[in-house]
């Protein structure tokens, strides 16, 4: 039984193996069929007999001849370049020894001696006891494969190092989480996160807070091939940038992702709005204040540097101490809810931002936080602040400032603001100008009336002065011959007095009308404002009392006398206009002295030193604080139209600072303005005494003057009075008469006494002709033109 068993088990392995070959037989046929046309060939390996067989399409796979020998696999294995060679047959060798499938890779070369890649699978056939007795397999020229492998490869590493690598930001985020897959060294440097960090960031956390627009843009990225939309992205010190964001759909692993190229466009964004600010800020200089402007400007930069703080100051010169004419929109807000109004003006610290910008004349940045030790009492709280002077060539003409910016100001900032104010003060300027010029037209018809007046006096001035001369003249001649007891004395003493005085308001007019050169001079400002008040009596007009209340110390200062005259008149006319029905105007001089150690801070006169003050004060209806800063500005008024230029508290203004001094106003709506002038007190090196003036003895004499007037009145006079006094007259009313009879005359002349103006020649021409005859001829002169 047993044996019979074993004879149908044993026929049956037989008929197993019989079948398994004749299968194995037909795959190889109907292999053989297809393997030409994949580059493929087959093969088999006996482990008993350890016999190697392979179809004729391997030879040349393997760089071989079919002639050259026989198959085996040592030959094989011989094929395989040096660098693969061991690694390959070990593996080969470990998988049949294990009875296991093995895979391996390999190069080659072929019959043309080009390399290949090569590749294997060995399939383990077992028998019947399930024992490994041979194996099979193909060889496939896989080097297209590998080529487009190692291609792929490069490519992944040429984009790698390219992503890398480019100056471009670049971020590569999931669509559907918003997390960053990946970033390149571009965004480093950008956002100020290393690669780590920013790849265990949302896109979300560097977004800011997104309006609805951007937000439809970025769902709409996640549905089309490429969209550009723009956002603001926040970086790692908190500062934040505009951003234009380009985007592509990529396919990775099949996960949809976000390579996205991110472009800073702050730069342009930012020219963009300055280019709308500035159109936007001509449309409103047609109709709305230089204030509102200075405003828009402020709320403008605030936008620009996130900043919620601004303001501007304008500056009378660099050496006056700013007061406030602008605040921005928010900081007007921010001073509201501390109860103060809009009016109020801090004085400012010497060692402040702003005072630096005034004296550096550039944008100063200050990122300190405790900014409070600088800041004046009650000034809104001020975290960090940026300060940006407005320059007019070398001149510092306002700051303008803004701050509380979230993170630090920089340098661009700086730039930015800067051009801001440069284009609002171009427009301010220009607006200014437009102002500037109606005022000017109107100055200018007042000057041009002034200047009529000025000749018409100066014309007339030569003929009343003749006039006054004539009376004068016979009226001291009749006073010598009237006894001083005798009722007429005293009248003809009064005639004289008011030729006298009627002389001295026509200096007093030609002065206050002409335009003269500038020649200090050493004066008492008692005398010259004692000198002015019967003029400023005229001026004020007689509804208005006119007090002089002068220092006893009749102290001197050096300035040109004529500018005295335009301070006062300047200021009394303020004065008068400023009074409505009667009321009194207050002259007065003073000393000041300002002492080295003394805080001038606050002072009007910064200089240490001795000054003497006068200063004009009236009852009249005082003037606005909100106008107190700007009313020794050119042109600003606050007169009704047709009744001011503001030039006159400018001129005042300009004369002070040319003579070293200063200048305060102190004024209450309702109660009177009082404005003081401090100039620098004049201190000889040695103390004068005062001398009293010799009494002055008329002396007579013998000589021969030449005597030459046109006018005859005046040639009469004269002659009379010089003959009176013992002298030889020789009178002529032309030029050319006196040169005839200087011919004539056969003794010599000792003195020419001639007017200037006069028909055929003037006075110096005549004197220089008649010095050729007579060289040793001395010569006055004498004008009724006292200008």
């Amino acid at each position: 039984m047993h044996k019979e068993k074993d004879e149908r088990e044993t026929a049956s392995g037989f008929d197993v193996r019989k079948q398994t070959e004749q299968i194995h037989e037909i795959s190889r046929e109907q292999l053989q069929i297809h393997l030409p046309a994949t580059h493929a060939g087959n093969w088999e390996w006996s482990l008993s007999t350890n016999r190697f067989i392979w179809s004729d399409e391997i030879w040349p796979m393997l760089g071989l001849k079919a002639s050259c020998c026989e198959a085996s696999f040592d030959v094989w294995i011989s094929t395989i370049s040096s660098e693969d060679r061991e690694q390959t047959e070990k593996a080969a060798l470990a998988a049949a020894e294990k009875g296991l499938t093995f895979q391996v890779t390999w190069r080659g070369r072929d019959v043309d001696g080009r390399e290949r890649w090569l590749m294997t699978k060995g399939t383990p056939v077992r028998d019947a006891d399930g024992s490994v007795v041979r194996y099979i397999g193909m060889f496939l020229d896989i080097t297209d494969r590998k080529l487009a492998e190692e291609a792929l490869r490069d490519s992944e590493d040429r984009f790698r190092k390219l992503f890398e690598s480019h100056s471009e930001i670049k971020l590569i985020i999931d669509s559907h989480t918003g997390k960053i897959i990946d970033a390149n060294q571009a965004a480093v440097d950008f956002y100020g996160w290393s690669i780590e960090e920013l790849t265990q960031m949302k896109i979300e956390q560097i977004t800011t807070t997104a309006s609805e627009p951007e937000k439809q843009d970025a769902e709409k990225c996640g549905s089309l091939h490429q969209q550009s939309f723009s956002f603001r992205h926040r970086r790692a010190d908190g500062s934040i940038r505009d951003v234009e964001v380009f985007s592509n759909n990529i396919e990775i692993a099949g996960k949809t992702l976000f390579y996205s190229t991110i472009h800073d466009i702050t730069e342009r964004t930012r020219f963009e709005a300055l280019t709308a600010f500035r159109l936007r800020l001509l449309d409103m200089a047609e109709n709305r204040s230089i204030e509102e402007l200075l405003r828009a400007t402020l709320d403008e930069s605030e936008c620009m540097t996130d900043s919620t703080f601004g303001f501007c100051y304008f500056l009378m010169d660099e050496r006056s101490s700013p007061s406030m004419q602008v605040w921005s929109t928010s900081t007007e807000k921010a001073l509201s809810r501390m109860g103060k109004s809009q009016d109020f003006h801090p004085q400012l610290s010497e060692s402040s931002v702003w005072s630096e910008a005034i004296r550096e004349k550039k944008a100063v940045i200050n990122n300190d936080n405790d900014n409070e030790r600088y800041l004046p009492s009650g000034h809104p709280f001020v975290k960090r602040n940026l300060v940006v002077p407005v320059m007019q060539g070398d001149t510092v003409m306002a700051i303008i400032g803004v701050g509380n910016k979230p993170y630090p100001y920089d340098e661009d900032d700086a730039r930015w603001v800067g051009t801001l104010a440069d284009v609002a003060w171009d427009i301010v300027a220009r607006k200014r100008a437009e102002v500037s010029e109606k005022n000017t037209q109107e100055a200018l018809s007042q000057s041009q009336k002034m200047e009529m007046v000025g000749r018409l006096a100066g014309g007339i001035a030569h003929d009343f002065n003749n006039m006054l001369g004539v009376i004068l003249g016979h009226t001291e001649i009749a006073l010598e011959q009237v006894d001083p007891s005798d009722s007429a004395y005293a009248d003809l003493e009064a005639i004289r007095k008011a030729a006298t005085r009627s002389a001295g308001l026509t200096r007093q007019l030609l002065a206050f009308a002409r335009k003269q050169t500038v020649m200090p001079k050493i004066i008492s400002l008692n005398t010259m404002v004692e000198g002015m008040l019967t003029m400023m009596r005229r001026l004020i007009g007689e509804n208005i009392t006119l007090v002089w209340i002068p220092e006893n110390q009749n102290a001197q200062i050096k300035i040109d006398p004529s500018q005295i005259d335009q301070i006062l008149a300047n200021l009394c006319v303020n004065a008068r206009d400023s009074i409505v029905g009667g009321g009194r105007i207050t002259i007065e001089t003073g000393r000041l002295c300002v002492q080295r150690n003394e805080n001038t801070a606050n002072h009007p006169c910064r200089i240490p030193g001795d000054y003497v003050t006068l200063s004009v004060t009236d009852n009249g209806s005082g003037i606005d604080k909100k106008h107190l800063p700007h009313i020794f500005e050119p042109f600003f008024t606050t007169k009704e139209q047709g009744k001011g230029t503001g030039l006159g508290l400018s001129t005042v203004y300009g004369i002070v600072k040319q003579n070293n001094g200063c200048i305060d106003c102190q004024s209450e709506t309702g109660k009177g303005t009082s404005i003081k002038i401090h100039l620098p007190r004049y201190v000889d090196k040695v103390d004068s005494v005062p001398v009293e003036p010799p009494e002055q003895v008329i002396t007579r004499g013998k000589e021969t003057i030449l005597l030459v007037e046109d006018e005859p009145d005046i040639l009469k006079l004269c002659k009379l009075m010089l003959v009176n006094n013992g002298y030889t007259v020789l009178s002529a009313d032309t030029p050319n008469e006196a040169i005839r009879l200087a011919g004539k005359h056969k003794g010599g002349i000792g003195l020419l006494l001639t007017d200037v103006v006069m028909p055929e020649m003037n006075g110096c021409d005549l004197s220089n002709k008649l010095r050729i005859t007579s060289p040793d001829m001395k010569t006055l002169f004498m004008s009724g033109y006292t200008a």
